[in-house]
């Protein structure tokens, strides 16, 4: 997956990009370090990490077991041209406090998208979506397509219905 990550990085960012190492990269890297913050939603908060400058992209990991920790640090090499905002979806990773199981749906993530779009304060958004990533981008851009300048798909997830409830009924038995 790895070597993936790294190739999306070079055909996204051929143009200003440094290599791990260089003088450039190590500036950058010296020079704005990553930001952390919560986000409200509800009873719950999710987290999030930004870092970068430029055009804003909103990077929507995979699904149910995973967090965006697994994207690092290929995906900051894209940190010189662009302004990364990573969180963690709800009930994953550092946005799993006081969230059960039930109160994550396809509908609560698109609206967690759209608090995380707010907050920011992001007029139109560039969707980097990985596997369920993916879908979850789809599903965002359908509903507000004014919204979305452009959007990156890695790894497209199934979107049908059949797969989806069978995605939700094997987390929910994973989390139960």
């Amino acid at each position: 997956m790895k070597a993936k990550l790294v190739l999306l990085v070079l055909a996204c960012a051929c143009a200003g990009w440094s290599p791990p190492g260089s003088t450039a990269a190590l500036e950058s890297e010296r020079s704005a370090p990553p930001r952390e913050s919560r986000i409200p939603i509800g009873g719950a908060e999710l987290y999030s990490r930004e870092v970068g400058q430029g055009t804003a992209i909103i990077v929507l990991h995979v699904g149910p077991a995973f967090d965006h920790s697994y994207l690092l640090p290929e995906l900051d090499r894209l940190s010189d041209s662009f302004h990364l905002i990573y969180y963690d979806q709800r009930g994953r990773g550092r946005s799993a406090d006081r969230v059960q199981p039930e109160d994550v749906t396809l509908a609560s993530d698109i609206a967690d998208l759209e608090k995380v779009r707010q907050y920011f304060t992001l007029d139109s958004v560039v969707l980097l979506g990985h596997s369920w990533g993916t879908v979850l981008a789809l599903e965002y851009a359908l509903r507000y397509p004014q919204r979305v300048s452009r959007m990156i798909l890695m790894n497209p997830a199934p979107a049908s219905t059949d797969d989806y409830k069978q995605l939700r009924k094997e987390w929910l038995e994973e989390t139960s």
